[in-house]
C-alpha cells in the first residue's frame, strides 16, 4: 500500500520520470545468531528471505521505470547475505540462489504481467497477493517469468496466458525445501537449491520414497504371528497392493507438507507400489496380491526373470548371492539407465538456446 501510495503521487508530481529512486540496503535484519559477535550482525538465511529477495526483486521490476538502482545491505557474513563463511568452509544461501536465478533480468526489457492471486493475511499488516510475479524478455530474447509463492502451507496450480508470444519450449528452476526455515550451513551438502521444473523431488520425499519401497516386505513379522502365506494380510498379500501404496501416501501427505503436491504424492505412492511391481518378475513364492481387495489372488507377470529372494537368515547364502546378482542384472542396471538418459535429457535441454 505505501508503495502504491508513494509512486502514484510521485508519478503526478513528476510525470516525465526525471526523478528516479535508489534503494539502499535493503533486506532482512534478524538477531544475530547465538555465539557470534553481536556487532558482526551475523545471521543465518533461509527460504524465507529468499523470498523476500524475489518480492523485492518482483517490486523493483515492476517499477523500473522508476527505481533506478538498488542494493541489498550486505553479500557476506552481515544480515541478509549471499555467502556464510565458517573457517575455510563457505555455504552459498537461499539468497545466493535467488540472485543466480533472477540474473537474466538483468538489462532485460520489462513486459507487464497480470496476475489473478488469492490473497493473504498478515497479523497487523493486512492482504496482500499469494503470488508476486515479474516478466522481462531477455537480452538473448528469451521471455523470463519469475514467480514466488509466498503461501507457506500450500502449492498453487498456475496458468499463464502468454497473448500474442509463442511459446516452442518451457524451461524453468524452482528453489524450495520441505520447511520455509531450510538453510545451507557451510561445509554441509545444501538443503535449499534449484532444481529443474517439474524435478520436485526433494533429498527428504526421496529418502521418503526409499523407505516406502522397502515397507510392504514388513508383512514378514506374519509368520511369526502366525498369519498364512495365502491369507490376505500373509507375505506379499495386502500390503503389496496398489491400493496399500495409495492409502500410505495419501496419509503421510495429510500429516508432511512435503508430500501434499500432486508430485509428491505420486512419487511416494509409486515408490511403494513398485515393491510389488518387482516381486511380480520374481521366480518363486505364492504372487503378488495386487489387486486386494477387488480380488484375492496372487499375479506374476508373464516373464519372471529375477531369482526370488530367500526369507530370513537364508538370504545370507549362495541362493541369496545369487538373488542379489539378479536384481542387479534386471532392476540395477536398467534403472541406471533410465536415470542416465533423464539426466543427459535435462543436460541438453538446459544447454540448447530456446527462442
Amino acid at each position: 500500500a505505501i508503495e502504491a501510495r508513494g509512486l502514484h503521487q510521485l508519478g503526478r508530481n513528476d510525470p516525465a520520470r526525471r526523478i528516479g529512486l535508489y534503494v539502499d540496503e535493503w533486506g532482512t535484519w534478524y538477531a544475530p545468531e547465538p555465539g557470534t559477535e553481536p556487532g558482526h550482525l551475523y545471521q543465518q538465511n533461509t527460504l524465507r528471505d529468499a523470498l523476500v529477495a524475489a518480492v523485492n526483486f518482483n517490486i523493483f521490476h515492476r517499477h523500473a521505470g522508476r527505481v533506478r538502482m538498488a542494493n541489498i545491505a550486505q553479500t557476506v557474513n552481515v544480515l541478509q547475505a549471499m555467502l556464510l563463511t565458517d573457517g575455510a568452509n563457505m555455504a552459498r544461501t537461499p539468497t545466493y540462489h535467488a540472485f543466480a536465478m533472477y540474473l537474466p533480468f538483468q538489462d532485460a526489457t520489462f513486459l507487464p504481467l497480470d496476475i489473478a492471486s488469492p490473497t493473504l493475511t498478515a497479523v497487523g499488516e493486512g492482504e496482500f497477493p499469494a503470488i508476486s510475479g515479474s516478466a522481462a524478455r531477455s537480452t538473448d530474447g528469451r521471455v523470463r517469468i519469475a514467480l514466488a509463492n509466498l503461501d507457506a502451507d500450500q502449492p498453487y496450480a498456475l496458468s499463464i496466458t502468454l497473448g500474442d508470444l509463442i511459446a516452442n519450449r518451457v524451461t524453468g528452476d524452482i528453489l524450495t525445501a520441505s520447511e520455509p526455515d531450510a538453510h545451507n550451513l557451510p561445509g554441509q551438502a545444501e538443503a535449499v537449491s534449484p532444481v529443474p521444473f517439474g524435478k520436485r523431488i526433494s533429498h527428504p520425499l526421496a529418502a521418503a520414497g526409499m523407505g516406502l519401497a522397502m515397507l510392504p516386505d514388513a508383512d514378514v513379522i506374519g509368520f511369526a504371528l502366525g498369519i498364512d502365506y495365502a491369507a490376505n494380510w500373509g507375505h506379499r498379500g495386502a500390503t503389496h497392493s496398489l491400493l496399500m501404496a495409495t492409502v500410505v501416501a495419501a496419509g503421510l501427505a495429510l500429516c508432511w507438507k512435503t508430500a501434499r503436491s500432486s508430485v509428491g504424492f505420486l512419487f511416494l505412492a509409486l515408490a511403494m507400489a513398485s515393491h510389488g511391481m518387482f516381486d511380480m518378475l520374481t521366480d518363486g513364492g505364492l504372487g503378488v496380491a495386487v489387486w486386494w481387495p477387488l480380488e484375492g489372488g496372487r499375479h506374476f507377470w508373464p516373464v519372471t526373470p529375477i531369482r526370488v529372494s530367500p526369507i530370513g537368515a537364508g538370504f545370507f547364502s549362495a541362493r541369496g548371492l545369487e538373488t542379489l546378482l539378479s536384481e542387479l542384472v534386471w532392476v540395477g542396471v536398467p534403472c541406471s539407465v533410465v536415470a542416465m538418459a533423464g539426466w543427459l535429457a535435462r543436460r541438453g535441454q538446459r544447454a540448447k538456446p530456446s527462442p
